[in-house]
Parts: C-alpha cells; sequence; structure tokens
C-alpha cells in the first residue's frame, strides 16, 4: 500500500458511488453485444431466428437474476437485495447456469418446430457470450470489484488512470464493512476481458479458419467442379452439383475476348462443396428408412411386451378363477401361475433387450447418411464443437484467474478445494463434449430434414 497514492486519489476522497451507475451501463451493452452477435451469425448461416428472439425474453432474466441471487447469497445484505442485480455481486457461473437451462428447455421444446437441431443454436449463441462478457468485466472497474490479490500500485501505472486509480475495495467483500485504508488490487476484471474476447475471436473466427487451412482443397480434388480464378471454365465445362439454393459463378472473359469464363469465390466452393450440397433424395430416404426402422424397432418392442402383458394378465384371471370355483387344487393354480410367468419372460426375452431405450438409442448409426452428405470427405466442424471450445475456454480462465481471488469471493465461497474440484470437472465435461460432438455424435444421431450440419 502506498499512503501517498491513497491521498491523492480522488476516488478514495469522493467514496463509493463515483461513477458505479455505469455498471448498469456495461451489463445492458454486453447482454445487447451478445445479442446482436448471434443474430447476426443466425442470419448469415439463414438460420431462422424467430425462436432465438422469443427466448431471449425468457434466457436473460433468468439468468441475471439466477446470477445475482447466487452471487450475492451468504453476503451482509437484507433478502430483497438478492435480486438487484445492478449492484456488486453478480455470479458469471450462475447466471451461465440458470440462463443456459432456460434456453435449452426452450430450445428443445421448439427443436421440431423449424427442425433445427438444439446443438446449431447452441454454436450460434453460447460463444457469442464471451463477448458480453467482455464487455460487461468493464462494468466491475466501476463498481470496484473483481480483484485480486494486494499489489504495489507503482507497477500497474502504466495502465490509463481511469483503472489503476479504481483498483482496490470500499468495503470488505465478506463483511460489508467499510475499509478505513486504501489497499490496490490486481485488476482481475481486467484480465478477464481480455482473455474472454481474444477467446470469442478464436472460437468464432480462427476455429473455422483453422478448419479451412488444414482441409483437403475441393478445387484440387475436382477441379471440373470448382472452378477458380486462375483456371476459370466455359459454363458447359462445369459440373454441377445439386444444391439448396443456386451457386453464384463470377464471370470474366476469355484471353481472346470471344467467350466468358466461369469461377468460383473462395467462400462459394467451400459452399459447394458441402455446406450447400444436397444428396440424392432417393438415397437420402433410403438411409433415413434404415435410421426410423431402427427406432421402430424399439416402439415394435414396447409393443409386443404391453401385449403379452395383456394375454399373461388374461391367462392368471383364469387361472385364479377356476382355483376360486375349486376345479383346480391350491399346488396346481401355483404351478400354472409359475409356468405363465416363465413363459411369458421366454417370448419377450428378445423384447426386452430391444425396448431398452438406452442402448437403442446409443445403437443409432447415421454414418452413411453422413458419409453422403459430405462426397469430398472434408474435415467438417461439427454442431457442438464451438459451444465445447466456450465451455473448455472459459473453465481454463477461471481456473486460473480465481487463483489470485479471495475465497469468499469464489462462485463456492471459501471453498476453494471444492471451487477448483466443479470447475475441473466442468473443464473435462468440455473436452468430452468436444470429442462426441466432433467425432461421434455426427456418425450417430444425425437424420436428414434437420439443419444440423448443413447451417455451416
Amino acid at each position: 500500500m502506498n499512503n501517498y497514492l491513497g491521498e491523492n486519489n480522488p476516488l478514495w476522497i469522493q467514496g463509493f458511488g463515483n461513477l458505479s451507475w455505469l455498471y448498469s451501463i456495461f451489463l445492458v451493452m454486453g447482454v445487447l453485444a451478445t445479442i446482436s452477435a448471434a443474430a447476426a451469425s443466425m442470419t448469415l448461416k439463414k438460420i431462422p431466428i424467430k425462436e432465438f428472439m422469443h427466448a431471449i425474453y425468457i434466457i436473460i432474466p433468468i439468468g441475471i437474476i439466477g446470477g445475482s441471487i447466487f452471487g450475492k447469497a451468504g453476503a451482509n445484505i437484507n433478502w430483497y437485495r438478492l435480486v438487484f442485480f445492478w449492484e456488486p455481486g453478480l455470479s458469471i457461473f450462475a447466471a451461465l447456469l440458470f440462463g443456459s437451462t432456460a434456453g435449452f428447455a426452450w430450445f428443445w421444446r421448439k427443436r421440431y418446430l423449424r427442425k433445427i437441431s438444439i446443438w446449431v443454436y447452441a454454436d450460434n449463441i453460447v460463444p457469442h457470450i464471451l463477448l458480453g462478457q467482455a464487455i460487461g468485466r468493464w462494468g466491475n472497474l466501476f463498481n470496484h470489484e473483481i480483484l485480486g490479490s494486494e499489489i504495489v500500485i507503482d507497477n500497474y501505472m502504466w495502465l490509463p488512470t481511469f483503472i489503476w486509480q479504481r483498483l482496490f475495495y470500499f468495503y470488505d467483500v465478506s463483511t460489508g464493512e467499510r475499509l478505513t485504508e486504501l489497499v490496490y488490487r490486481q485488476p482481475l476484471f481486467l484480465y478477464e476481458s481480455v482473455a474472454t474476447f481474444f477467446c470469442w475471436i478464436t472460437i468464432v473466427f480462427l476455429v473455422p479458419l483453422c478448419f479451412k487451412l488444414i482441409n483437403k482443397k475441393p478445387w484440387k480434388l475436382d477441379a471440373a467442379a470448382f472452378p477458380t480464378k486462375k483456371k476459370p471454365l466455359e459454363f458447359n465445362q462445369i459440373k454441377h452439383l445439386q444444391s439448396y439454393f443456386e451457386i453464384e459463378y463470377q464471370k470474366m472473359p476469355s484471353k481472346d475476348n470471344k467467350k466468358n469464363l466461369f469461377f468460383l469465390s473462395k467462400k462459394n466452393i467451400w459452399k459447394k462443396a458441402y455446406f450447400t450440397y444436397e444428396v440424392d433424395e432417393d438415397v437420402s430416404n433410403n438411409l433415413q428408412a434404415q435410421i426410423n426402422a431402427h427406432r421402430a424397432n424399439n416402439l415394435n418392442a414396447l409393443k409386443k411386451i404391453r401385449d403379452e402383458k395383456v394375454k399373461l394378465k388374461h391367462k392368471l384371471d383364469k387361472e385364479k378363477k377356476l382355483f376360486l370355483a375349486n376345479k383346480i387344487t391350491k399346488k396346481e393354480y401355483k404351478s400354472n401361475k409359475k409356468h405363465s410367468h416363465s413363459e411369458f419372460n421366454i417370448s419377450i426375452k428378445k423384447q426386452k433387450q430391444d425396448s431398452f431405450k438406452l442402448k437403442n438409442f446409443w445403437f443409432l448409426n447415421s454414418k452413411e447418411l453422413s458419409k453422403v452428405n459430405n462426397p469430398y470427405n472434408l474435415k467438417i466442424m461439427r454442431c457442438g464443437f464451438q459451444t465445447s471450445l466456450y465451455i473448455i475456454f472459459y473453465s481454463l480462465i477461471r481456473i486460473i484467474l480465481d487463483s489470485f481471488r479471495n475465497a469468499f469471493e469464489l462462485p463456492l465461497r471459501n471453498a476453494p478445494t471444492t471451487n477448483y474440484v466443479m470447475i475441473s470437472l466442468v473443464l473435462i465435461f468440455g473436452i468430452i463434449m468436444a470429442v462426441f460432438s466432433q467425432f461421434i455424435a455426427p456418425n450417430k444421431w444425425r437424420e436428414e430434414g434437420w439443419l444440423y450440419e448443413k447451417s455451416y
């Protein structure tokens, strides 16, 4: 602590409340940035945004109020102030948990209406939360929160004055008592803001670019289907592939100016090669029929079990009537009853296996359907992968930055070990989800007619 800096710090003299109202402004700006980026992403990919716009009215209030209640729980404040989200103490982890749960429930309910996988929505919304976080964290500067361990302020005076002069708490975060000494602390809000912004750039722009860089180049695989500016073709020489909408070719004159040549931009080459490519309807319907037959096997098994149960009941009722009418002995009744149950179990043995929903779900196979939709065997970023990267990146950010925070300010207050274990489990979940979404799900649960991979 440097007392001479404290004495000259106008914020220390003016007290709490100086520009603290900007916290709400930055919070709103962060939310609007997330909404705008998500809407722009969905619009560019031609994904209907109606359900997303409706979801906003559910996700944001639940997320913010849930984050405020969880973040302030245990603090020395009146109970009704738990929902005052404009005041310090908003837990981003809780806001994400409550908001994502509400969003998942909404889009899960609406997925059949638009035939859009919930992972398509997630990949176009979740990564952009990082942008909102990068902006919203600046509100913590003016609220004097999200600060770390003590520092020698002389080493941080390279920061703009309006930043370093705010790197202290007015109140003890664990007791709520006003502090009497000026103690400067690390700007964790700034670290997190910068980190989340670069993670947003990485997930939204760099990762998709990397997939293109490491991929086979379509124009090298099939020059007739993908003419480039360096190697244009006459229109009747181009190999035209069936697609969801017409691919736009660019025109240029030949060297002798006697005819027109056509070529595709790199963007349209990728579209034609995979994103807008449409499989022959008979082929896709046949593969989808196989998937439907597998699913129907489960339903048929359940129906067979129900029918056999009805038969068993009728048989047992008949045996019971014979026993009550003294037409068979008690010993015969028990023997017949045991025999009927034995026959029932034998008759439904296979159906029991087929009726097991988890087994039926796991053994679905859409590998061939996925394969025919990717005729050039390109390396494609699958749905759910970007959402997984958000979970991985943000978990890593929190594991690193939480090591500099007061134990009371952790998501799980005064329980650092439990806190790190929980975040580590979230990190592991993100890694598993990335592997699952990229390599397993597309080959097991893809179905024709859903906007699943074609949105990318």
